[in-house]
């Protein structure tokens, strides 16, 4: 690296990859920023899935000062051609005489190719490090899971009391958080491709689902009721909020399918088993073309998922209340856990402060990645 201060150029590139959040997934997002003379003359972002690769959009940002500046990406280059043309061939014929990159293509298939093709096109090459790629990183995380694994990245969200309830005794959780704190959980949705609760879910609360106190699309909805309970006039059939697909058993009765079927839902079908196979139902949900998923509960569920170490981050809506409710319900697991040893650790932990509720995020150590 030369003397200039890159941090700056490297946030700038990064806070354009994070617009297209919510409209690249599975996708990843991309930021990319043309450099001359320690100024950014180009700058780009991939915007939607389908279209032009963040490269693409920067190289004609700049026009013709892309010839002999340096090119800085969030993520290295592709050199394959997919739903648009490689971006490796356009680096090149625009002249670009160096590539600095944040991250690298994680998808065993390709990653490291760009960079090598670039070099070997005479495009000097660099990878910037330190905390911008960190973030680089983390931006890519639901991306990573995806291309390398069977399960989608899942993002566990649950809004709680001070003293641990998600629902009084007889299930009533409607509203733990503030109308803050609830949009904020409505702009988290709109950026999952898609978002799975449980039966137990929409009979207490009877949800839509949907972004609709923000803008933004609406993720793929996904309700997984095995024995097909779902009351027929439930608000996640309102065609007006899309569709919705229902994890049942394959033996689910014909009169209840037809009955689904008739308010437009899809069955996703499970083999009769004892025991829920919750990493069965994430690889199909994956297979489904869900790179990022919201799995918003209840207790059983989220509490499931957590102790099969099936998710990836966390975030925790508290509320400034105590339920004092003995029987309230709290996540909840089947394994009793008898040491502190046996905890899951939450790591790269945030808080972020919305209306009179606190938000904590985090990495879960121990997550199936």
């Amino acid at each position: 690296m030369s003397d200039l201060d890159w941090q700056p150029l490297v946030d700038a590139c990064l806070d354009l990859a994070e617009r297209g959040r919510g409209l690249v997934e599975p996708n990843p997002m991309v930021g990319a920023v043309v450099v001359r003379d320690g100024e950014i003359c180009g700058r780009g972002w991939h915007g939607r899935l389908g279209g032009p690769h963040a490269e693409i959009v920067a190289l004609e940002d700049a026009g013709e000062a892309a010839r002999g500046a340096t090119l800085l990406v969030s993520l290295e280059p592709c050199c394959t051609e997919g739903r648009t043309p490689a971006c490796t061939g356009a680096i090149v014929k625009a002249g670009i005489a160096k590539v600095v990159v944040a991250a690298i293509d994680p998808n065993p298939r390709h990653g490291g190719m760009g960079l090598k093709r670039l070099r070997k096109a005479g495009v000097a090459v660099e990878e910037f490090g330190g905390p911008g790629a960190d973030r680089a990183r983390r931006l890519i995380e639901p991306f990573r899971k995806y291309i390398t694994g069977r399960l989608p990245f899942v993002v566990a969200k649950w809004a709680q009391t001070l003293d641990g309830r998600l629902a009084t005794h007889a299930g009533h959780s409607q509203w733990i958080t503030s109308e803050p704190a609830r949009t904020r959980a409505h702009e988290e949705r709109a950026r999952a491709d898609g978002i799975l609760v449980g039966i137990g879910t929409v009979l207490a609360d009877n949800p839509s689902l949907t972004t609709r106190l923000v803008e933004g699309r609406s993720p793929r909805r996904f309700v997984l009721d095995p024995h097909g309970k779902i009351p027929l006039d439930a608000r996640v059939f309102d065609p007006a909020t899309g569709g919705v697909t229902m994890i049942v058993r394959e033996d689910l009765k014909p009169s209840r399918r037809r009955a689904l079927a008739a308010r437009g839902a899809w069955l996703m079908e499970l083999p009769p088993r004892d025991t829920l196979d919750l990493a069965d139902v994430l690889a199909r949900i994956r297979a489904a073309g869900i790179g990022r998923l919201m799995v918003e509960g209840g207790p059983r569920l989220l509490g499931r998922l957590l102790e099969r170490r099936l998710a990836d981050r966390i975030q925790v809506h508290m509320a400034p209340k105590l339920l004092l409710d003995g029987k309230g319900h709290s996540l909840d697991a089947v394994r009793p856990v008898a040491s502190m040893d046996e905890a899951l650790d939450v790591q790269d932990v945030a808080w972020e402060s919305v209306g009179p509720d606190l938000i904590l995020s985090g990495v879960l150590e121990k997550s199936c990645y």
